[in-house]
Order: C-alpha cells, then sequence, then structure tokens
C-alpha cells in the first residue's frame, strides 16, 4: 500500500480504479464551482471505464440532529453563539478543550474552532477557521452533468435509505457518462 497526498483538484496517479472514495465532507472543503469541477473531472480522469465515484455530503439539515449528521454542526445553535464541546485531560496532566462558532449562510457554513490547552499554570490558545459548502440534489447534479459524469443513486443515510431534502446526509454514487463525438450516451 502506497499513500500519497495531493490536491483533489489536480490528481496525476497515471492510474483508473473501479471505485474512488471521497468521505465525509471533503468535497464540501472546495468552497467554489470552479474547483468542485476540477476535482469532479479529476475523479473522473482516475475512474475505470465501470467505475464508481462514492461522495459523502453533509446537508446541514435544519432537522432534528442525529448520529451521522457531523458533530461540528448544531442547527439549533444560532449563528455567532460559542458553544463549549469537549474537555480531555492530556497524558501530560494538562486539558485540551474545545469550543467553537458556527456561522451558517445559504450556500456555505463557516466555523471557528478554538483550542485551549491548559496546566500548570500555563493557557494557550489555538483558533482553527474552516468554511465548507452546502450543496442541494440539483445542484450537484449540475456539475456532474458539466464533468460528464452522472448521478447513479443518493442515499440519506449510511443504511442506504432513500436521500429527501430533510436528509441529514447525501451519499451519492456518480459513474461515468458515455461521450461519443459530443453526443451522449
Amino acid at each position: 500500500m502506497q499513500a500519497i497526498v495531493s490536491d483533489m483538484r489536480g490528481l496525476n496517479l497515471e492510474r483508473e480504479f473501479d471505485l474512488v472514495l471521497v468521505p465525509q465532507e471533503a468535497f464540501q472543503l472546495l468552497t467554489n464551482e470552479r474547483d468542485a469541477i476540477e476535482a469532479l473531472l479529476s475523479f473522473r480522469k482516475h475512474l475505470s471505464i465501470n467505475g464508481t465515484i462514492l461522495i459523502d455530503l453533509a446537508t446541514y439539515s435544519p432537522q432534528t440532529k442525529s448520529q451521522i449528521g457531523p458533530s461540528y454542526y448544531d442547527p439549533a445553535v444560532p449563528n455567532g453563539k460559542l458553544v463549549r464541546e469537549w474537555t480531555r485531560q492530556l497524558p501530560n496532566g494538562q486539558s485540551l478543550t474545545r469550543s467553537r462558532i458556527q456561522h451558517e449562510m445559504p450556500s456555505s457554513l463557516f466555523l471557528s474552532f478554538f483550542y485551549e490547552i491548559e496546566g500548570n499554570g500555563e493557557k494557550e490558545t489555538y483558533v482553527s477557521d474552516m468554511l465548507l459548502r452546502k450543496y442541494d440534489l440539483d445542484h450537484f447534479q449540475s456539475l456532474c452533468k458539466e464533468t460528464a459524469l452522472e448521478v447513479q443513486v443518493v442515499y440519506g443515510d449510511y443504511d442506504r435509505d432513500p436521500y429527501t431534502p430533510q436528509s441529514e446526509r447525501m451519499v451519492l454514487l456518480l459513474k461515468r457518462k458515455l461521450v461519443l463525438r459530443g453526443v451522449s450516451l
């Protein structure tokens, strides 16, 4: 097994695969249309003729939170409210606390994570910001159309229940759309 670190928008692995997996929210880190299209084209380039791409997206649904939604998002929390998520003891006796603030916008979710390490009379603070793109099914299908991919199946969870607009996840299975001399098959 070989591990490769690369940007998903420009992979060049010089081989094809039967399965391309894009795990939880990784695709949503690409926040503009051009980057999303480049990534889909990159995945397609590495897909065997009968291969499948699986992309797992969070919908950031305002519905009740379950175990399959992202732990860093809560639709009941107002924009800008600081939420203390957890505190853990570190092996050296210090404690690590994570808090977050979420800002939900129509097409994206912006999160600020605050990490505090305390102990031995000292306190260190770190901040990490993350912007995630929200997708609805119609928008994602339009991206696929631009990249000669088509959505074969959409699930709303990991049990393969059908996707609905209220689902907390959008698990998409994509296939290559065959194109011959400009005619789609």
